[in-house]
C-alpha cells in the first residue's frame, strides 16, 4: 500500500506506534469506536467524563502524516537528538494526553487512527475525502451518541488539523466552537521547504541538498496550483488530490474570518515545525472578533516542554478555561450559565479611561478580567463598585495595544475587546 507520510515526521525519525490495550483512568471512561469513511473502516477512541452527561464533546483532527489515535511519536533516531535532546528515547502520546485532560474537566474527545493505520492494506485510490475528511464521519458518531450534548459539539485541530478546522466547521452547521493548536498559516509546500532547510541547518545536514529538495517541492506545488497536466504523484497522492488540498489550505485565513462561532488559536513558543511567526501572520490578517489568540511559551510542536514527554498542564488548563467561558452556555451545579455575551466598552480605543456597561441595564458586575493579546492575564478586579449602570476602567496601568475583557455578572459571562491608544 502507498500512503502519505509527510516530512514533519520523516525528517525527525519519528515512528508511529499502535497501542494494543486501553488503560482505565480515574474520573474518565473510554470506548472503542469504528466508523466507515471513504472505503475504510476507521478505528478510534472516545473519551468521556465519568458522569452520566450529556457532555460537550469534540473530534480531534490530527496533524500531517499517518498518526494513530494517540498521536504516538517515538523520539528515536533521525534528527531527534538534535531537535529534542531532552526528550530523546521518549514516546509522546499528545492526543491521548489531551483527551484525558479534557475528559477529567468535563469534555469528551474522539481521536482516531488515520487511513494508513486503520486500513494498512487500503488499495486506493487516495482522495482528499478519504485522506483528510474522516472527521466528518467521526462527527456522526458524536451526533448519535446518547452522552453527547448536541448543542455543544466542537472541533480541535492540531498542526495540519488546525488548518482544516475552519473548513470543516463551515461545512457543518452544528459546530459550536473551534480550536486550532499550532496550526499553520503558510501553505504546505512552503512549510515543508522551510522544515527541510531549517532542520539541515540546525543538525549539520547537507544544506545545499535540502535547499534543492525544497526547491523541487515549491516547483511541484506551483505547477499543481497552475493546473499543469501530467504531473506525477507526490507522497502517494495524485496532483488532482493535492490541488483540492491546496484550495482548502491556501484559503485558511479566509475560512477563519468566515466563522461565526468562538474560535481559539494557540501557538507554541518553541515550535520548530510551525514557528511562532505563523501565529503573528494570523493576528495581522484576521479581522474576526470571535477569534482569541494565545501563545504558550516553552512548548514545542507536540505541546510538551523540552524535557517532559507529556502534554503540558499549562496547555490543558488554557483549553479548559477558554472552553468554560466561550461555549455559549454550560450547566454547573444545576444552574444555567450564559456565556459569550457582548460587553459594551466606550470609547474604544481609549486612552486614559473607558466606560464598561452590560447590555442588561439591571446587571451588576461582580468580577472583571483583563488579558493581553496572547491571552495572558494582566489585571483582575473583584468587589466592583459601579457608578449607576457603568464601571469606569482606569487605563493608566495598561500599555498601548489590544486586550480581551471578561466580565462576570450573576449567572452570565460577558466578553469584549479593548484597544488602548497612546
Amino acid at each position: 500500500m502507498r500512503f502519505i507520510l509527510l516530512f514533519s515526521l520523516i525528517l525527525t525519525g519519528f515512528n508511529p506506534e499502535i497501542l494494543k490495550g486501553q488503560s482505565s483512568e480515574s474520573g474518565i471512561v473510554t470506548e472503542t469506536v469504528n466508523f466507515f469513511h471513504g472505503g475504510c473502516n476507521f478505528r478510534g477512541t472516545l473519551y468521556w467524563p465519568e458522569s452520566e452527561g450529556p457532555h460537550p464533546v469534540a473530534v480531534l483532527i490530527p496533524g500531517s502524516g499517518q498518526n494513530d489515535r494517540h498521536g504516538t511519536l517515538q523520539l528515536v533516531g533521525g534528527n531527534a537528538a538534535c531537535l529534542y535532546p531532552g526528550l530523546v528515547g521518549s514516546t509522546l502520546r499528545p492526543y491521548r494526553d489531551l483527551a484525558i485532560g479534557l475528559a477529567e474537566a468535563g469534555y469528551g474527545l474522539l481521536t482516531y487512527d488515520e487511513l494508513g493505520i486503520s486500513c494498512p492494506s487500503f488499495p486506493g485510490p487516495f482522495s482528499f475525502d478519504n485522506l483528510w475528511m474522516p472527521v466528518e464521519s467521526a462527527l456522526e458518531i458524536l451526533r448519535s451518541h446518547d452522552k453527547t450534548n448536541r448543542d455543544r459539539i466542537f472541533l480541535i485541530g492540531h498542526s495540519e488539523g488546525g488548518m482544516l478546522v475552519p473548513y470543516v466547521s463551515l461545512r457543518n452547521n452544528d459546530i459550536s466552537a473551534v480550536i486550532s493548536l499550532a496550526g499553520p498559516r503558510t501553505p504546505l509546500d512552503s512549510i515543508l521547504a522551510y522544515q527541510l532547510v531549517e532542520i539541515a541547518q540546525r543538525c549539520n545536514g547537507d544544506v545545499a541538498d535540502a535547499q534543492n529538495q525544497a526547491n523541487q517541492i515549491l516547483n511541484y506545488f506551483n505547477f499543481v496550483r497552475l493546473g499543469l497536466p501530467g504531473l506525477p504523484d507526490f507522497a502517494g497522492a495524485s496532483a488532482a488530490v493535492w490541488r483540492k488540498y491546496l484550495q482548502v489550505s491556501d484559503s485558511v485565513s479566509i475560512n477563519f474570518d468566515l466563522l461565526s462561532i468562538p474560535t481559539l488559536m494557540v501557538g507554541m513558543g518553541d515550535d520548530l515545525n510551525v514557528p511562532p511567526s505563523e501565529q503573528e501572520r494570523f493576528q495581522n490578517e484576521l479581522s474576526n472578533h470571535l477569534i482569541d489568540f494565545y501563545e504558550l511559551e516553552g512548548l514545542n510542536h507536540y505541546m510538551t516542554t523540552a524535557d517532559v514527554p507529556s502534554v503540558s498542564s499549562q496547555l490543558i488548563d488554557t483549553l479548559i478555561a477558554w472552553l468554560d467561558r466561550s461555549l455559549i452556555s454550560s450547566v454547573k451545579d444545576g444552574e444555567l450559565v450564559e456565556k459569550n455575551l457582548k460587553l459594551q466598552v466606550f470609547p474604544n480605543p481609549g486612552t486614559s479611561s473607558v466606560f464598561i456597561s452590560l447590555p442588561d441595564k439591571h446587571g451588576r458586575l461582580s468580577r472583571l478580567e483583563i488579558h493581553d493579546s496572547m491571552g495572558r492575564p494582566v489585571q483582575y478586579f473583584s468587589n466592583i463598585v459601579m457608578e449607576g449602570e457603568e464601571y469606569i476602567l482606569d487605563l493608566s496601568q495598561l500599555s498601548p495595544g489590544m486586550y480581551f475583557l471578561i466580565a462576570h455578572s450573576d449567572q452570565k459571562v460577558y466578553s469584549g475587546r479593548l484597544v488602548v491608544g497612546h
